[in-house]
């Protein structure tokens, strides 16, 4: 019963989120200025070492779109890696955006704008240095409301790479969550495998868990 009503929480939440995300104009305030802060947070990381490895996203539909300041981030030195969909169940891929985010072609099931997969998620943790996760809430704890298909906490959860990012000698990078500040803090059910993240980033700044 408990998983019955757990699901049927995280529908209500993920419904009422997209609905909210549709009201919001392409020209809307929060969406210029959550990429002025996604940018922000780029640089006060870019600042400790001479150069950085991303991984970030390219949004979908619903999603808050960090182009500009993943455009920014490449002209500035970064190297931006973004998801890439191998099969329903499967962990995710990566590969490296190599032209401005805007010319990228959309692909597959879901239509996400994808490069080329060329690395998988133990090999990209190694060398990176922040890593921006999607999401349509997040909790104060940092546990992450996502779309329901399981692709990240499949790739960075419990189940994922995160135990053996834990271990002796690995390097541990900085996850933050990317949503809007109207969706942080939100309550939801939290499973055993879900990803946690370090930091939430809205347009009012960076929220630290």
């Amino acid at each position: 019963m408990e998983g019955t009503v757990a699901h049927a929480r995280k529908k209500e939440l993920r419904q009422r989120i997209r609905s909210r995300r549709r009201t919001l104009s392409a020209d809307h305030p929060a969406r210029s200025e959550l990429n002025a802060q996604v940018s922000a947070l780029i640089e006060s990381v870019m600042r400790k070492g001479a150069h950085l490895n991303i991984l970030a996203y390219a949004s979908i539909a619903h999603e808050p779109s960090i182009d500009d300041a993943l455009d920014q981030a490449r002209t500035n030195g970064a190297r931006v890696y973004l998801p890439v969909v191998t099969g329903a169940g499967e962990p995710l891929m990566f590969g490296e955006a190599t032209v401005p985010m805007k010319e990228l072609t959309p692909a597959g099931t879901w239509g996400i704008r994808e490069p080329r997969a060329t690395v998988g998620a133990e090999q990209l943790v190694s060398d990176l240095g922040l890593a921006l996760i999607p999401g349509l809430s997040f909790s104060t704890e940092g546990d992450r409301l996502g779309n329901g298909g399981g692709f990240y906490d499949r790739t960075f959860g419990p189940q994922g790479v995160a135990p053996l990012l834990r271990e002796p000698g690995h390097h541990l990078p900085l996850s933050v969550g990317v949503c809007f500040e109207a969706e942080y803090g939100e309550k939801f059910p939290v499973a055993a495998w879900d990803l946690r993240v370090d930091a939430v980033v809205t347009e009012e700044g960076l929220h630290t868990v």
